[in-house]
């Protein structure tokens, strides 16, 4: 992986980790999240249940196309990365929208 590369999933991991920031409920214990995947099964359902189902299916359609690229060397088509980037900001915006 290049500099560049590790350097942005590290960006978006620790911008999910913003998660933390909104008030859990009461007897709910977040953990810092290392990967994505973990923060979308977990985190998610614990702070919003099934009002954030949709956005998490989304969000793993995202991490397939990425995992694709990084581990088998894919090339997105430019529909897939703008679809991607659309829904990471639809995403960040309903975080924010939270904290």
């Amino acid at each position: 992986h290049t500099a560049y590369r590790r350097q942005r999933q590290m960006c978006i991991r620790d911008r999910f980790n913003m998660i933390r920031l909104i008030t859990p409920p009461v007897g709910v214990v977040l953990e810092k999240y290392h990967n994505v995947n973990g923060l979308i099964n977990d985190a998610f359902p614990k702070l919003f249940g099934a009002e954030a189902d949709e956005l998490r299916v989304k969000i793993h359609t995202v991490r397939k196309v990425r995992n694709k690229i990084v581990h088998d060397g894919y090339q997105a088509t430019p529909d897939e990365c703008s679809k991607s980037l659309e829904i990471c900001d639809e995403a960040f915006s309903y975080i924010d929208s939270k904290i």
